[in-house]
């Protein structure tokens, strides 16, 4: 890179901000950092953009140096994801009885949050996630919500309390109002609630993940979708959407469903959501998927540009998931990461419906067993599986069942054929 007159500019000439760019993902950040005070300032911004720590465990003692005010750090902290620590120490097992154990253990990890939360920089973050399915402290979400006005992503979990009615009294919208991505887990009525409160104060969200966890304290002729209306699930956390038939829908580009029943989809999630404007689109577990695959199929709900499309299903006798699957396949373009992992089918999904997108697709995961988890994968034959090879040029990637074969004679011929 020369300049007019003034010969190569060197390393030291260049701002801290193209520096910043070059170096975006170094091989080895610490070594980096410790090569001199200016290098350290630059690769900093990566290292601490997002973090992951483990928390409930005597290595807490360490994060002392990591939330000192002195860490510079701090400031470019953007991304926390907190898991709950593996502790493998005999003795302390052996002293408290499990359901003991975890119960501090929870309550030790809250305490370390909790100092967290109290000595990172306010109005930095823009993700904090609890992974574990652990209980997590209302009041160190409420400490969250105050500190961090900057929020991209919510989260709704189980708490120990209750934190609607705080919710509800307006404190927080601040804080909620440029939430790009929210992620909902319900459990219960309660998180059901929470889940509502934060969906409604969220106006700009993009993304949005449901994935249910109960456990059967509410009965899923209440809880679910049904021919005589929606269900408690959708009555809850779309409550302010109502009614869905004259409600302007939610325009979103990416949409995650988990175990969410689907089978009457078409008077619900197809009421208050666009599937035109989606992008990624994972379906997993989600018993009635392929009424909402019907129902996106028409012209008026199929994704203009869908890119990513994530479909895992249990299906039933006469493959209704599977054909509903093709046939979606079929209408809709522009795919570029396509997985498929199905469960009691009869056959592989037709070379046709996945040469549609051969011009797009660049990764590529099928997988489908007659029968349940641990039955003998179903493959393509030979001539199809060669087929979507020559008509897919753009693949990168690619995840099938290969035709059996054995490790210590010569390879089966079909085998050899699929190599």
């Amino acid at each position: 890179m020369v300049s007019e007159g003034k010969g190569k500019i060197k390393w030291e000439d260049i701002s801290v901000d193209i520096k910043s760019l070059i170096i975006n993902r170094p091989t080895d950040m610490k070594s980096l950092c410790l090569t001199s005070r200016q290098l350290h300032e630059i690769t900093v911004r990566q290292l601490y953009r997002n973090v992951s720590l483990d928390v409930g465990s005597p290595n807490d003692t360490k994060l002392s140096a990591f939330m000192n005010p002195k860490n510079i750090g701090l400031k470019y902290l953007r991304t926390l994801d907190l898991y709950l620590a593996e502790i493998r120490d005999k003795c302390y097992n052996q002293r408290y009885k499990k359901p003991k154990a975890e119960k501090m253990q929870v309550a030790h990890a809250h305490f370390t949050v909790r100092m967290l939360l109290e000595f990172l920089p306010e109005d930095t973050l823009e993700k904090v996630s609890w992974h574990p399915w652990n209980t997590f402290s209302t009041d160190n979400m409420i400490l969250l919500y105050r500190k961090q006005k900057r929020l991209k992503y919510l989260e709704a979990i189980n708490l120990d309390r209750n934190i609607v009615p705080e919710i509800e009294a307006g404190t927080f919208d601040e804080s909620f109002k440029e939430a790009r991505k929210v992620a909902l887990f319900p459990d219960s009525r309660e998180t059901l609630e929470y889940c509502n409160a934060l969906l409604k104060r969220a106006p700009k969200v993009e993304k949005l993940t449901i994935q249910t966890n109960f456990d059967g304290d509410i009965p899923n002729r209440e809880l679910n979708d049904s021919s005589t209306g929606p269900g408690l699930m959708s009555r809850t956390i779309f409550r302010h959407l109502e009614p869905f038939e004259k409600c302007k829908p939610l325009a979103l580009r990416s949409l995650r469903l988990h175990k969410v029943n689907l089978r009457y989809a078409a008077d619900t999630y197809c009421k208050f959501i666009t599937f035109r404007t989606i992008k990624s689109l994972h379906i997993l577990h989600c018993s009635g998927a392929d009424a909402m695959l019907a129902e996106m199929s028409k012209s008026s709900q199929l994704p203009e540009k869908l890119e990513s499309f994530d479909f895992k299903h249990d299906d039933n006798a006469e493959n209704d998931g599977l054909s509903a699957l093709e046939g979606f396949l079929t209408l809709v373009s522009g795919i570029k990461y396509l997985t498929l992992d199905l469960e009691h089918n009869d056959t592989m999904p037709s070379a046709a419906c996945i040469s549609r997108h051969s011009k797009t697709l660049k990764a590529l995961s099928v997988h489908a067993t007659s029968g349940g988890l641990g039955d003998d994968e179903l493959i393509w034959d030979v001539s199809t599986f060669e087929q979507i090879i020559k008509d897919c040029k753009e693949l990168e990637a690619i995840s099938v069942a290969f035709p059996t074969t054995s490790l210590i004679r010569p390879n089966s011929e079909e085998f050899d054929s699929y190599k």
